[in-house]
């Protein structure tokens, strides 16, 4: 992850959010505190993506080597 939405992007806007809010400006923070719940918003999807990708593979692993017990800690069994 690259460009504007680098999560050092967000670290900087959060920082210029509470600069603003420090001097009183709490609209000019907003606009900051936004941009950074946006940048990590998007993140977060990307990263429950790896995550559920990952879980079925592990899943489908699990079931091939015979192990559904382990499989079920690792959610649905299905592999969906």
């Amino acid at each position: 992850m690259s460009g504007p939405d680098h999560p050092n992007v967000a670290f900087a806007l959060n920082n210029l959010g509470s600069l603003y809010l420090r001097r009183k400006e709490p609209a000019r923070a907003v606009t900051f505190y936004s941009k950074v719940r946006a940048i990590r918003r998007a993140q977060l999807a990307l990263y429950e993506l790896f995550i559920k990708r990952a879980r079925s593979f592990i899943v489908k692993m699990c079931a091939t080597l015979g192990t559904l017990l382990d499989a079920r800690d690792y959610g649905d069994v299905t592999g969906s």
